[in-house]
């Protein structure tokens, strides 16, 4: 019998990790700067955000972010907290299509690079419409795209004129006087300038950002300075997007698709750096805005470009001097809180006191948790109390009251589990009866159905479930408009009804609208939807009770995709069937085949798992292969072709055999524990932290795994 359900359609994984330790909230950054404030979230709310991608201070401290793909601008102070906002999408005076740069004027007016509209737009602080000049062209004065702007001391604005590959320099009512830059690799050219600040000595930098480079200009467009070159090294780039400066004349650089800002001289000598990819505090998703403020302070907008938003936040990083850093580890859940007060976790997790505070943190878990206890820079189990004399690092540790959990499956928008106690648990959508807790209501955290704890395991299908009990009697529930519970009707059911009299059941598997199953005799049975084949008994006739396939009595395991059907003999030789029309049957063609055909001449398999249109299998070597569909990288191979017989995966020979296909995604473990995902993204289905789809194995947690469960 497997111990792993492998399961498909569902928009997320469900992963159950054998080390149950969950990092949780901020930790310092890197390079002498801590995330010390953040604000922001998806949405369109006050204070939301999607994209927000630029950001400039006024001289008494307020925050202006331009709001990308929601056309406004917002206005903050310097705690956060929301003061206004302007705009909405269009081309009249005032309305944005999609503002990007955003700079502000000694006397506080406030400039938008409308980018879109191809315009530069004048504002009061408060959001009053000005002026406005620019239109859609390459003359002096037009723009194409123009993504920043900043002002000088003397009021004058800088372009940032980005796919007409040049800065563009007026005066504060739009008079136009300079411009400098063509497209190109040389001093004072540009491929595509994305960035531009102007220091307090009038000195320009800006951001080559596909030259992977700074340039520094004067105030006329002399060349003066370059540095970088694409790279992740120290004072290296790859797409650096914004800049900007602080009061000593230092340049602080958005490295955005090294997810990360680094800080130079005026000159280019690197001085430092902080960031890595992610969504914790300090952490960040393609920086783009970033702003010093008169105490050093830099704040930084994550603008997520070519990912869809995520973070949509904007951060606040100080020099972490006096800083006391709180991380929450643990499978808990539990807050942290401080006298005095500044520590908030979840929400802050790091603060700044001054030297000699006291400082006293309060650990309360929630209903589900017990507080483990205190390290780092304070131990015990109580309040922990630390005066401030250099920076504190403490760690709280949560844990939850859980259970082991001993089998799980993921239908497309419900998820069923069973636990080490044998009962059966689920949650999700009901709307078909498939969580069997007799309603149809949704439930949005687990419930227990009936009250047996004799279930030792479970499979779903697309709105159907099954599982076995330790008696071997079979049980089925949810919707049954093919016969795929196998009771002989069509009728759904919304509690788990028994299947038949048999007590010999060892292994279910539940694909689109079919089910397949092996006894412990070693006999394979289908039921359900059978259009193209999937149960394997030579006909295209739906079936709506089990029936034996074939006489073979040697079967071990079977897999269940969309409408094709895969299984291994206990002489380890692979067999498939079913549609066949992107080549998941594996045996060379893209025909359909009505019962078992064997894949190949190979007999050392041992896994098997089957996608909606793609599968996967491990032999005996430990060797990983793949073949079907493969329009996202499903398969691994580095490719996005399709393959109608087996390759092998790498040249790994250490799978361990728990692997789990999806719509268009994959994930395995290896006999080290460790868990790798290819394949689809578009929801973040890898579990990689990004949205980008992999075409081959990627590494995206080193915890200890060992059951999978995939939907779709």
């Amino acid at each position: 019998m497997m111990l792993f359900h492998l399961k498909r359609f569902s928009i997320f994984i469900i992963l159950i990790s054998c080390l149950f330790l969950l990092s949780a909230v901020a930790a310092r950054a890197e390079g002498g700067y801590t995330s010390v404030l953040k604000w922001g979230s998806l949405g369109t709310g006050d204070g939301q955000f999607n994209r927000p991608n630029r950001i400039a201070i006024d001289n008494a401290g307020n925050v202006y972010v331009t709001d990308w793909h929601n056309h406004r601008v917002q206005k903050f102070d310097s705690n956060g907290t929301f003061i206004a906002k302007w705009g909405s999408y269009g081309s009249g005076s005032g309305q944005f299509s999609f503002p990007n740069g955003i700079a502000i004027d000694q006397i506080g007016n406030v400039y938008v690079a409308d980018e879109y509209n191809h315009r530069i737009q004048k504002f009061t602080s408060d959001g009053i419409f000005i002026t406005m000049w620019g239109s859609s062209g390459s003359g002096s004065g037009q723009f194409y795209y123009p993504w920043d702007i900043a002002a000088d001391q003397s009021g004058n604005v800088y372009v940032a004129d980005a796919y007409n590959n040049r800065i563009q320099k007026f005066t504060s009512n739009g008079d136009y006087i300079t411009q400098w830059g063509s497209y190109g690799t040389g001093n004072g050219q540009f491929n595509q300038p994305w960035g531009l600040t102007v220091d307090r000595t009038d000195n320009v930098y800006v951001t080559d950002s596909y030259n992977h480079r700074i340039q520094k200009f004067t105030s006329d467009g002399a060349f003066i300075a370059k540095w970088g070159v694409q790279g992740a090294g120290d004072g290296q780039f790859y797409i650096p997007l914004g800049v900007t400066t602080d009061l000593l004349g230092n340049v602080y650089v958005a490295d955005s698709y090294n997810y990360r800002v680094q800080k130079f001289t005026g000159n280019g000598e690197f001085i430092t750096k902080w960031g890595s990819y992610g969504t914790g505090n300090g952490q960040l998703d393609v920086p783009v805005g970033i702003v010093t403020d008169s105490s050093g302070n830099v704040y930084v907008g994550e603008g997520n470009y070519g990912g869809g938003p995520t973070n949509s936040r904007i951060q606040k990083f100080a020099p972490s001097n006096e800083v006391v850093f709180v991380t929450k580890t643990g499978t808990g859940r539990g807050t942290v809180t401080s006298s005095p007060s500044g520590i908030n976790c979840g929400s802050t997790c790091s603060a700044s006191y001054d030297p000699g505070t006291v400082v006293t943190l309060f650990a309360v878990p929630d209903a589900s948790s017990t507080f483990a206890g205190w390290s780092g820079d304070c131990t015990g189990t109580g309040s922990c109390t630390v005066t401030i004399d250099a920076v504190k690092d403490i760690t709280a540790s949560f844990s939850f009251f859980t259970a082991s959990i001993g089998s799980i499956a993921a239908g497309v928008y419900h998820t069923m589990a069973v636990n080490a106690d044998g009962m059966l648990w689920a949650w999700g959508f009901n709307g078909d009866g498939e969580l069997g807790d007799g309603t149809t209501t949704n439930r949005y955290a687990p419930v227990q159905i009936e009250m047996a704890n004799n279930w030792t395991s479970v499979a779903a299908g697309h709105y159907h479930n099954l599982a076995i009990k330790t008696d071997g009697t079979l049980w089925a529930w949810g919707y049954n408009g093919y016969g795929q519970l196998g009771d002989d009707t069509t009728f759904s059911r919304i509690a788990p009804a028994q299947i038949g009299t048999a007590n010999n059941w060892a292994v279910v598997e539940g694909g689109y609208q079919h089910t397949v199953a092996v006894k412990t005799d070693g006999t394979l049975w289908a039921w359900g939807y059978n259009g193209q084949g999937q149960l394997g008994d030579g006909t295209t006739t739906n079936r709506y009770a089990p029936v034996q396939i074939g006489s073979a009595n040697n079967w071990t395991s079977v897999a269940a995709g969309a409408n094709h059907t895969v299984a291994v003999k206990t002489d380890g030789t692979l067999w498939a069937w079913g549609y066949n029309g992107q080549g998941q049957l594996g045996d060379g063609t893209t025909t359909n085949r009505y019962a078992p055909v064997q894949i190949g001449l190979v007999n050392n398999w041992t896994s098997v798992a089957a996608g909606y249109f793609h599968t996967m299998a491990v032999n005996a070597d430990g060797m990983l292969w793949a073949w079907g569909y493969n329009w996202y990288g499903e398969l691994g191979d580095g490719t996005t072709t399709n393959r109608i017989a087996p390759v092998q995966i790498g040249t790994g020979s250490n799978w361990s055999g728990a692997i789990a296909a999806g719509y268009g995604h994959t994930v395995a473990v290896k006999t080290d524990g460790t868990l790798w995902t290819w394949g689809y993204n578009w929801a973040g289905q890898l579990g990689n932290g990004t949205t980008t789809d992999r075409s081959s194995p990627y590494c995206c947690n080193e915890d200890r795994w060992k059951y999978l469960g995939v939907g779709e």
